[in-house]
């Protein structure tokens, strides 16, 4: 029976100890657990954070964004302005370009008038200097368009003066105009020297008039800086020997 129960004393002890072992392992498993439990609350911690920073930053991207897409609608607005304006400026350059070619047209035909007016100039002056008179100038009286008006002219207005009186025919040729318009742009110089400039035409005044009020541009004299005057019945043509009667208007 002794045996016995010492057998069993021997056993119980043997089981403490495996208990005791067992509890200090527990307990260092314990601690192992507090000490991972602990690093994982300071990294989460930390993950937490770096979360709320984050969050911050994308607060902040949230509103760059909105504040480039602000710009980028400026930006927008700007370009659509600046194609409107840049459309604009080609439509002015084209239209600058048709204004230069009409313009250079006119030079070219002005300068042909001034060219032509400045020859006749010299050569009326060469005819003033070596004219004599043989016999008087016909006298006429008749109806001619001034400064826009109907005007009654005769030759007596014009006594003491010199007269270059030109007759044009009635078929509205490009030389027709040019002429008169040659003659017009240079009649301060006839001025000058004591000469006056009369056109004369088998037409009505009230064909001057009109002639006279449609533009340049349009076909017609524009202003005129001289009297144009009316021979309606041919009596002055007749008289000058410049009329042609089988054709109904006068020599150039």
């Amino acid at each position: 029976m002794c045996k016995v129960l010492e057998n069993r004393a021997q056993q119980d002890e043997e089981r403490m100890d495996q208990l005791t072992n067992q509890l200090k392992e527990a307990r260092l498993l314990a601690e192992d657990a507090d000490n991972k439990s602990d690093e994982v609350s300071r990294k989460l911690a930390f993950v937490e954070d770096e979360l709320e920073v984050a969050e911050d930053r994308v607060k902040g991207g949230d509103a760059k964004i909105m504040e480039l897409e602000e710009e980028l609608k400026v930006v927008g607005n700007s370009l659509k302005s600046l194609e409107v304006s840049e459309e604009k400026a080609n439509q002015r350059v084209e239209e600058f370009k048709k204004q230069l070619k009409s313009l250079t047209v006119k030079l070219k035909e002005a300068e042909a008038r001034a060219e032509f007016a400045e020859k006749t100039v010299k050569k009326l002056q060469k005819e003033v200097d070596r004219l004599e008179v043989s016999k008087p100038a016909p006298i006429w009286e008749s109806t001619a368009v001034v400064n826009g008006e109907f005007i009654q002219l005769k030759s007596a207005d014009y006594l003491g003066k010199y007269l270059v009186f030109f007759f044009y025919p009635l078929d509205f040729t490009f030389v027709c105009p040019t002429e008169i318009l040659a003659f017009s742009d240079r009649v301060e110089e006839f001025r000058k020297i004591n000469t006056e400039v009369i056109a004369c035409s088998v037409d009505s005044h009230f064909t001057h008039l009109a002639w006279i009020n449609t533009p340049r541009k349009e076909g017609g004299l524009g202003k005129v800086n001289f009297p144009l005057l009316s021979d309606l019945n041919h009596s002055i043509s007749k008289d000058y020997g410049v009329f042609l009667d089988d054709l109904g208007h006068t020599l150039r």
